[in-house]
């Protein structure tokens, strides 16, 4: 079967000349992935469908009978096989992603041994308002470094097909982690969060915090399991020193952190916060547990500045255990992770849709994988190591 690209999709020939006899437009097409309900649609393939359910809650000015029951058949490595429309609704035997599914067919490979639940990092961007110089978030090789990579169907259905892997291999809970650079630059950020609930994700985000406003929690906060504020000092100066500032100098106080913090848990109550302190050679001497505690997190998680791309910020084991001691008031909550805990412990995806990982091996510091989209997810995640049992023990 020979496959053509179109609007960055791979698409196989006879799915090329369905569209055209259907009169479905690449629009359609574009609105189906972005929107649609997934389903097993027999054998190995998906469906991704507009049924009347989401066409209910689709907006306004996408409605109408063009997108009403167009159904997408797709395989497993991503390659739309047909596309067609459902005159009769959905196929009885079709069954809706998230539901258990029975079927005799061979079993699959079990991922590392059946986690429970997995979190898949997803730095959509690596652009960031701040210049920290500890920040791991720099990829090599990533033409699109100042925003998310492709199109907002494209990562749908990244995200889509990442869910589908893990809940095929048995995952019960799976977690997508947004990230950056500052994610928060990303436009498209609270209809990613709001797709990947809709999905099946259980969701969370980490951010600065200097751009998180009420507007953008009300319009999402409400899917964002936990938050994450990373925070890596309370003192003005140490903020400039290391980084976690504007070009303009600008930084966030301890109570521009409690109002995000309360702003966010009046869009959640349930909501969970976490509050990430990189310990390096500028803060290693601070005491930040007093404020930590006034924050009112449920998890204080305290890495050891890790050495992926210079040594600028380095710091010992001794400094990192002082400061651990330094902060044991607040031991109930702190979690702390050395460099070891944290290398090949983290399923993480950059902005150009490839798993990456910090291994030593790397000259970069990070091994990359082929494009996951073009792969898919399991032979991509063959490309870089990733060690469930670290996973694991970090929880």
């Amino acid at each position: 079967m020979n496959n053509i690209a179109v609007n960055e999709f791979i698409m196989s020939t006879h799915a090329s000349v369905r569209l055209q006899q259907r009169g479905i437009t690449t629009e359609t097409l574009n609105l189906v992935l972005q929107y649609g309900r997934w389903f097993y649609a027999g054998s190995s393939d998906y469906a991704i469908v507009i049924d009347n359910k989401t066409h209910d809650v689709l907006p306004r000015s996408l409605k109408g009978s063009h997108t009403r029951n167009t159904a997408i058949i797709m395989s497993q490595e991503g390659v739309i096989v047909t596309v067609e429309h459902l005159r009769k609704g959905i196929p009885r035997h079709w069954i809706p992603i998230g539901h258990q599914r029975k079927t005799k067919t061979h079993k699959r490979e079990r991922f590392s041994g059946c986690l429970p639940f997995i979190v898949v990092n997803f730095h959509i961007t690596q652009k960031c308002n701040y210049c920290c110089q500890h920040c791991f978030a720099r990829f090599e090789d990533n033409s699109c470094a100042s925003s998310i990579f492709r199109s907002p169907e494209s990562t749908v259905m990244l995200m889509q097909i990442v869910f589908n892997h893990f809940r095929e291999q048995g995952v019960k809970t799976i977690r997508m982690n947004f990230a950056g650079g500052e994610p928060l630059l990303e436009k498209n950020l609270s209809n990613y969060i709001n797709r990947a609930s809709q999905i099946g994700f259980e969701v969370s985000l980490i951010t600065n915090g200097s751009l998180l406003t009420p507007v953008f929690l009300k319009e999402c906060g409400r899917n964002i399991a936990k938050l994450g504020l990373s925070i890596d000092s309370f003192q003005r100066d140490t903020n400039c020193a290391i980084g976690r500032c504007t070009p303009h100098g600008q930084v966030l106080n301890f109570t521009q952190y409690q109002h995000r913090i309360s702003q966010y848990r009046h869009e959640r109550s349930n909501g969970r916060v976490k509050i990430n302190t990189v310990v390096n050679s500028m803060n290693k001497e601070e005491i930040l547990s007093d404020d930590i505690i006034r924050l009112h997190p449920d998890e204080w998680k305290v890495f050891k500045v890790l050495p992926v791309h210079s040594g600028i910020d380095l710091i010992s084991e001794a400094d990192f255990l002082n400061f651990c001691n330094q902060n044991s008031r607040a031991r109930n909550l702190m979690r702390a992770e050395t460099n070891e805990e944290m290398t090949e412990s983290y399923l993480m995806i950059d902005p150009s849709g490839r798993f990456f990982q910090n291994s030593e091996h790397s000259h970069a510091g990070y091994k990359y994988s082929e494009d996951i989209l073009k792969i898919g997810v399991s032979r991509a995640l063959s490309q870089v190591h990733f060690d469930a049992e670290k996973f694991r023990n970090r929880y």
